[in-house]
């Protein structure tokens, strides 16, 4: 049993709970019975919902400004540190051992009372009559059963088949007594006494709610009590204040059990039942709708969920303890999507970070990297806020897999084929070095990424510092020989952060203007899904055949999934766009598109024979997740090649790309 689930549980129980009961204490003279009991309903919901549900995100809640999920995390990575797992192992079968031997105790009082009632003799004809006149009076159902048993007072018992159980052996108790019960069987509050014993059974340790299912029980005998002054004569409060105190003063009340209602508690609870009564009809005729607002704001405060904040503060260290709690703090950190766990391992490069490193680093590596994590402040290379504060981190610290090799200079980096299911997936990151050579350089990173309480992200491939040309790593691939062409396809997702920490991300009109930070509070808060994500394919196309095409004009045309091609550009719209270009100035000429075709125009020389020529292709960015490509699409496209305006190949079913 994971004790850990059942604190979280019965805390955020607790905190609603008393929640309630303050407003109810704040408004005790000022709303009637039935506010002051039907307000439980939302302590019911809190209950019957796991404390992690987002049932509906409100912009108040009481749960969120107690962040009781986060201590349970640190109390639960704590004791796993400390090597109290057995300990918490134990309380959990001391947890289960408890809720046996309540609910068997419940169980067995229930049980012996049926069988007790079951031979109690059943009431004569007069008492019979008595009581069925009573419920005629008033319009309500009687009980088919009514017994004597040896009892201070009457009650219900039963959910299915109510019994009425009068006293045996003593007078006939009063009207308002019999109306009292029978109004509890036409509510049916015999469940909310069963309701109490499975609160309390599953909360057996917790005094609170056991302070708050005896409130609860309470507010149900006055609302009661309230009901039955409406049924009978006005004027009549005092007399059934009276007897009820009677009745509280002599013990003539019935210890409760399970499955029944009980019309006498102590004198103490009585005291609340008695101000009810006095307050009867006292409520302004307006108060309905300060009722309903007060209970819909309670209920956003208790049941909703606020929205969640993404991300935690770096805060800063001096000692070893302090080193440890805030790695802790960034361990229970859940990245709740793949896109944010991604944001923080390249934050994490970016500063050398230890505590962004910690928040996506799966928990079997998490005691080692806390070894690691000391060792670097050991030799004096962590700073007090977590970065590590030299250039190659493997080279100082020896270690290989924490953190790439370099991360020097990165001035821009892109996600290639994020792919992920609910449990696992794969990315690519390019990051690309400007440290003032001629020559472009960058470097590779392959990462691997899993779901455990949020996602994480494992470094499982690194190329270190290259030089060239980088060639985008294809998610589908494929090729068509078709007359003497050969067709070859490739398509890839390509994502963008806009910016975070010294990162600068090439991202047109957005150098910098978007970087993620802070929010209002101080806190860093991630991004959960890139800034713009792009679906990408490409084409080349490569001459094979003997004939020479010197002289000639070549025009290829890709289409995709049989979109039309666009028009190439008239004489007029080619030089308008080789001036533009020349101006420095952006320029479509819808030579290629992220609608799936692509079109372009070759003079026969450049297509030697054996060299492959780029026609181009096209992308289409968007914001949200999960439009681009993935390992089960298909890229179907076809081909028609003009040769001096003579259509030589047209395949209608050209390539389908091959997953690599």
């Amino acid at each position: 049993m994971d004790i850990w689930k059942v604190l979280e549980y019965t805390l955020a129980v607790t905190t609603v709970g008393m929640m309630i009961w303050l407003v109810k204490l704040f408004f005790h003279d000022k709303l009637d019975a039935r506010w002051h009991y039907f307000i439980w309903l939302v302590l019911l919901v809190r209950l019957v919902i796991p404390v992690d549900f987002a049932l509906i995100h409100t912009p108040v809640s009481v749960l969120q400004g107690i962040p009781l999920s986060r201590w349970i995390d640190l109390g639960r990575l704590a004791a796993g540190r400390k090597g109290y797992q057995e300990a918490a192992g134990l309380l959990g079968k001391i947890y289960l051992w408890g809720v046996a031997l309540l609910g068997g105790y419940y169980f067995a009082t229930w049980l012996v009372l049926k069988l007790c009632l079951k031979n109690a003799p059943r009431a004569d004809e007069s008492t019979r009559g008595y009581v069925n006149g009573i419920a005629e009076k008033y319009g309500l159902k009687t009980c088919s059963d009514i017994r004597s048993y040896h009892c201070n007072a009457p009650f219900i018992c039963g959910l299915v088949r109510p019994v009425l159980v009068l006293p045996q052996g003593r007078a006939m108790p009063e009207e308002a007594v019999i109306v009292h019960e029978l109004l509890h069987r036409k509510w049916k509050d015999v469940s909310v006494n069963v309701a109490i014993r499975i609160v309390r059974v599953v909360n057996w340790f917790n005094p609170a709610v056991w302070f708050l299912t005896g409130v609860v029980q309470n507010d149900s005998e006055a609302l009661c009590d309230q009901r039955v002054l409406e049924y009978c004569r006005e004027g009549m409060q005092k007399d059934y204040g009276d007897m009820l105190l009677a009745m509280a003063e002599k013990g003539a009340g019935n210890p409760v059990r399970t499955g029944t209602s009980n019309m006498a508690n102590s004198y103490r609870n009585m005291r609340t039942r008695i101000r009810r009564i006095c307050d009867f009809r006292k409520v302004p005729p307006g108060i309905g709708v300060v009722a309903a607002c007060i209970t819909l704001m309670l209920t956003a405060a208790g049941v909703g969920t606020g929205v969640a904040h993404r991300g935690f503060e770096l805060r800063e260290f001096r000692t070893d303890a302090e080193l440890q709690k805030n790695l802790w703090e960034a361990e229970i950190y859940r990245a709740d999507t793949p896109e944010e766990a991604l944001w923080l391992f390249l934050q994490a490069a970016a500063e050398h970070n230890v505590f962004y490193r910690a928040a996506v680093l799966p928990q079997r590596e998490t005691a080692a990297f806390e070894a690691f994590a000391e060792d670097c402040r050991n030799k004096g290379i962590l700073d007090g806020k977590g970065g590590i504060t030299v250039d190659s981190i493997a080279a100082s610290t020896g270690q290989k897999d924490y953190f790439p090799q370099e991360t020097t200079g990165i001035w821009q980096c892109r996600i290639y084929n994020l792919q992920y299911d609910g449990n696992q997936g794969t990315a690519t990151v390019y990051a690309e070095l400007g440290n003032g050579h001629e020559e472009a350089q960058y470097t590779e990173w392959k990462l691997e990424l899993e779901r455990e309480e949020g996602w994480k992200v494992r470094l499982v491939g690194d190329t270190g510092r290259r030089t060239g040309e980088y060639r985008e790593p294809p998610m589908l691939q494929g090729s068509l020989r078709t007359g003497d062409f050969l067709l070859e396809a490739w398509a890839y997702n390509e994502a963008y952060f806009s910016g975070f920490g010294g990162m600068q991300q090439r991202l047109p009109d957005t150098w910098g203007n978007m970087p993620y930070g802070q929010d209002a509070l101080g806190k860093d808060y991630f991004p959960d899904h890139f800034t713009v994500e792009y679906r990408v394919a490409e084409y080349d196309i490569t001459y094979l055949g003997e004939e020479s095409l010197e002289g000639c004009t070549v025009r290829v045309e890709i289409t995709e999934n049989g979109k039309e091609a666009a028009e190439m550009p008239t004489p007029e719209e080619a030089a308008a766009e080789a001036s533009a270009e020349a101006a420095g100035e952006v320029y479509d000429t819808g030579s290629f598109s992220g609608d799936g075709y692509c079109v372009a125009e070759f003079d026969g020389k450049e297509l030697i024979p054996g060299e492959p020529r780029g026609i181009g292709g096209g992308g289409s960015g968007f914001v949200q997740p999960g439009q681009g490509w993935n390992t089960d699409t298909e890229l179907r496209v076809h081909v028609r090649i003009y040769v001096d305006g003579r259509l030589v190949v047209e395949d209608e079913a050209v390539a389908v790309a091959e997953r690599r």
